[in-house]
């Protein structure tokens, strides 16, 4: 018969395999995955060396951060023609708490971003349309804001002291202090995963998205390999002691802080009524879910970190920023004495000199991998 293929009169293992269709796809499945092996190890040095080379800016980014970050607290000197006239230290007073909470938020968002992702034409298409589908989401949101903008406003004045109180006691329902909508917001949460797990799971879910993509070669799997892993490294170890830094040190504060996020450019409009030129809240003001007392002030933080709040020429360009954008306000917490301010003071120069050496680590450790 055919069973012979080699031609010796004999039934060999492989070809005893044949005659059965399920070890037949067993056996076709091993040799694929074996020229796959074969092909990736031949391919791997340029996948490395390539993304060595991507992934070198972005090691530079987070080593510039940490250089700022301890230079803010004392640890490293800026050479004297550098540092004349420059705002740069925390410890000599140029820089404010809600500054050099923006240090480390600005870390955070270059952990949260490696470099080195190949997408597919597919992927590129796929991302374009989610890209839209949110776009025509706001624009949906704009066009009912003439309907909720009355009844918005009515809340607002209806609004009892009671919640103001509550507020400023510290009950806000997550919105002191808290990045909802913002940048810890954005950010993945794992509960109860392992980050080989999370790791497992992203790897699969790319390359059945790039299968579909006729272009795609499976062989050039260990650049996807090297960027999920320095991804989920980062959303697992890096980011979040950053994160719970920031919130500590938004505790240690002696004024409260609120987030509002303006979606819409009405948004924008309605924030800037509700503060004077010089950035105060007038009265008791209800914006979304989130309400802001009277007296409290913008902070140079979100959209308008490294504003200068001191004149009004921010006030009036205040429409012209690109939404969604981020707002943060404060006001004094009770009991303000010398000696918190001076203990919040040193509590944030720990946290800098700790922040400073978490990055040195986040980017001696990419070293080693780029090498």
């Amino acid at each position: 018969g055919h069973t012979d293929n080699d031609g010796d009169q004999k039934i060999d293992y492989r070809e005893f395999q044949q005659l059965f269709p399920q070890m037949r796809e067993k056996a076709d499945e091993m040799d694929k995955r074996m020229t796959l092996a074969k092909a990736g190890i031949q391919l791997g040095p340029r996948c490395v060396e390539r993304f060595k080379e991507t992934i070198k800016t972005w090691i530079e980014k987070i080593a510039i951060h940490r250089d700022k970050l301890e230079v803010a607290c004392g640890h490293r000197q800026l050479p004297e023609h550098i540092a004349a006239g420059t705002a740069y230290s925390y410890e000599r007073g140029h820089l404010n708490e809600y500054e050099v909470q923006g240090m480390v938020k600005d870390t955070v968002f270059t952990l949260r971003s490696p470099p080195g992702r190949y997408l597919t034409k597919f992927q590129r298409k796929a991302k374009q349309e989610r890209k839209i589908s949110r776009v025509e989401g706001r624009k949906g949101v704009r066009q009912m804001m003439g309907l909720t903008l009355l009844s918005n406003s009515a809340a607002s004045k209806g609004m009892g002291d009671q919640n103001l109180r509550r507020q400023a006691s510290g009950d806000v329902s997550g919105d002191s202090g808290s990045d909802s909508g913002g940048e810890q917001g954005k950010s993945r949460v794992y509960r109860g995963e392992s980050a080989m797990g999370q790791w497992q799971m992203l790897v699969d879910k790319d390359y059945r998205e790039k299968i579909q993509d006729p272009e795609f070669r499976p062989e050039a799997y260990i650049s996807d390999y090297m960027y999920w892993l320095m991804k989920v490294k980062s959303d697992f170890q890096w980011q979040p002691p950053l994160n719970q830094c920031i919130q500590a040190m938004r505790d240690s504060c002696v004024e409260e802080v609120i987030e509002v996020v303006a979606g819409t450019k009405q948004d924008l409009a309605t924030l800037q009524a509700c503060m004077d030129e010089h950035y105060t809240v007038r009265h008791d003001f209800r914006f979304n879910n989130s309400r802001l007392p009277s007296g409290s002030h913008l902070l140079p933080m979100g959209a308008f970190v490294g504003k200068n709040l001191k004149t009004s020429v921010v006030y009036e360009k205040m429409e012209s920023l690109p939404v969604p954008a981020e707002f943060f306000f404060g006001w004094a917490k009770h009991d303000v004495t010398h000696q918190k301010i001076e203990a919040m003071k040193e509590f944030h120069m720990v946290k800098l000199a700790w922040c400073g050496s978490r990055c040195y680590k986040a980017s001696a450790l990419q070293r080693s991998i780029s090498r």
